[in-house]
């Protein structure tokens, strides 16, 4: 079900984004992004490399999570 609720969220803010001059991601914790959560979720390089291309128009970029 987290994985849902984000997705619905995840959509909800691409949306409003059309819309609005900044982007914000929503995450319930740092889990994802931490040691022990790329250690084990599969998907957490994926994870990070769409949000960073989301938040840099798939442009290089930086910025600080």
């Amino acid at each position: 079900m987290g994985t849902r609720l984000f997705s619905v969220t995840l959509g909800a803010l691409l949306i409003a984004g059309v819309f609005a001059q900044g982007k914000i991601v929503v995450s319930n914790d740092e889990w994802p992004l931490s040691n022990t959560g790329y250690a084990n979720a599969p998907d957490a390089d994926r994870f990070a490399r769409n949000v960073a291309s989301w938040f840099t128009g798939g442009r290089p970029g930086n910025f600080l999570a």
